[in-house]
């Protein structure tokens, strides 16, 4: 079993050449795809003057983003905000593309209710209440 341990860890050694040809290709790869890549469009400065969205590259097809907070500090609000402008990125770009929204924490109905909400511009509460 300590052999079997040590010939895995041994494989995920790589050598300077080897790490080079790994950048190499993902850069390949992401040049290949830059014109599916969602931007973060933060479009703040920091104290150097720098936008926020510079620090965050296009996420690709293959990439997954986590948004991690406490509960109750925005995360679905921010989730809802960042969908809304890759939409927009999308109808710029004339990108066919679709967007699969992962809920965890709301019931279907109440999903519904807020896409009801923002669409009407009637509180999600007057949904949920029958009003």
């Amino acid at each position: 079993m300590m052999d079997q341990k040590k010939h895995l860890a041994a494989k995920r050694i790589k050598s300077p050449m080897e790490l080079g040809t790994i950048g190499h290709n993902a850069a390949k790869k992401a040049a290949e795809s830059k014109e599916t890549g969602i931007p973060l469009p933060l479009d703040f400065e920091n104290k150097n003057g720098k936008l926020l969205s510079e620090y965050f590259a296009p996420l690709l097809p293959w990439e997954i983003c986590a948004i991690q907070a406490q509960t109750s500090n925005g995360k679905t609000m921010f989730k809802d905000w960042w969908i809304d402008r890759t939409v927009e990125h999308f109808e710029k770009q004339k990108l066919d593309k679709i967007i699969i929204d992962v809920h965890l924490e709301e019931t279907l109905e109440q999903v519904a209710f807020s896409k009801f909400s923002k669409m009407s511009g009637t509180k999600t509460a007057e949904f949920a209440r029958g009003d």
